[in-house]
């Protein structure tokens, strides 16, 4: 799963900036045409001699960053990155004098076989003023990319404890006692007529939704039993609110109700799919199991995966965001969500590796 992100991750670095690369590469053929111009060679030639010269090094350069970085050095792998970097310039010099020495054989009209001439190449000086030139840059290119990385994961650091400290500050200008607000909720109970039984049960979910969120909820990771009682009061908030119940099939794994999971994960998401179900008639199938010691929550419409229709097809949603940054903080790299609807059908899949614990 890392290595398809990490592809992913490089396309995306490409496709974004390829107008920057682009020129990049550009300039380090002009500087390099310039630098080791040979006079007694066309210009074709000598330009000829510097896209290879680049071309050899175009892989290694991305390939360096956005692979054995986070794939060896992130990972304590020490000895096989520096391993693995020896041997991309091995194959940059080689690569070079291969193709410098097809080209310029017959030009020199050397003596010897190809073969034999190209192997004392190999193991000649040459090859060692290559390859320096070639595993400089590359040690060159990785601290810069490590100091970038490590800029990048401060910066988002301080932008996550600010927004903690944000959104408690908020918490603290907004706070009302509990037990004021359960007053006023026993009062309303009490002035209900017994005959308006949806209007007291209405507010009995209520209390129990608010108790939860003020009481059951304050640690950082709650029984997904107690998380299930929630999110069944509030599903049957949404059958008085016009969702048929009819339209929702809930399917729990009893084997996980023990486990624990972080508080009003999954709420938000089944928020997300009723206001689907409001716009769209269709049935909510809701899912909650365990698979190879993963949580794994399903919301979908549908069994099919692919979408059927582009102009109402969307891979976002505001709710869906914030529960992201949620996960970003409680959970780190340790889940997977996935997220789109269009007008046929709706998917969202949230997976937390080795459950919360």
């Amino acid at each position: 799963m890392k290595s398809s992100l990490n592809s992913e991750y490089l396309y995306y670095i490409i496709m974004r900036y390829k107008l920057l690369h682009i020129f990049f590469w550009t300039i380090i053929v002009s500087i390099n045409f310039f630098i080791y111009y040979d006079s007694g060679q066309t210009p074709f030639i000598n330009l000829f001699d510097n896209v290879y010269l680049v071309l050899g090094s175009f892989i290694p350069f991305y390939l360096t960053p956005y692979f054995v970085l986070p794939q060896y050095l992130y990972k304590n792998k020490y000895g096989w990155y520096f391993i693995i970097i020896v041997l991309l310039a091995v194959q940059m010099t080689v690569f070079y004098i291969l193709c410098n020495d097809i080209i310029y054989y017959k030009y020199y009209q050397i003596e010897k076989p190809f073969f034999i001439y190209f192997i004392s190449e190999i193991f000649g000086r040459r090859f060692a003023i290559i390859f320096w030139t070639y595993l400089i840059p590359l040690l060159c290119g990785s601290t810069i990319k490590v100091m970038s990385d490590r800029f990048r994961s401060e910066t988002r650091l301080i932008k996550i404890k600010q927004d903690q400290l944000a959104t408690e500050l908020n918490a603290l200008r907004s706070q009302i006692h509990p037990h004021f607000l359960f007053n006023v909720m026993n009062t309303i109970y009490f002035q209900i007529s017994k005959e308006n039984r949806k209007a007291r049960r209405l507010v009995e979910l209520a209390s129990d939704m608010l108790r939860y969120q003020l009481y059951e909820s304050n640690g950082k990771m709650v029984s997904i039993k107690e998380e299930i009682n929630y999110l069944n009061n509030y599903l049957e908030v949404a059958e008085y609110k016009g969702i048929k119940p009819s339209q929702i099939v809930l399917n729990v794994d009893k084997n996980i109700l023990h486990r624990q999971i972080a508080p009003q994960i999954l709420s938000p998401l089944v928020e997300c799919a009723l206001k689907y179900l409001q716009k769209y008639n269709q049935v909510l199938h809701i899912h909650l199991s365990e698979s190879d010691n993963k949580i794994v929550f399903l919301i979908n419409t549908s069994d099919a995966l692919i979408p059927n229709d582009i102009e109402s097809y969307k891979n976002w949603d505001e709710n869906i965001a914030g529960v992201k940054r949620r996960l970003d903080i409680l959970y780190d790299n340790r889940y997977i969500l996935d997220y789109f609807q269009d007008k046929y059908q709706l998917y969202i899949k949230l997976i937390l590796k080795n459950g919360a614990d």
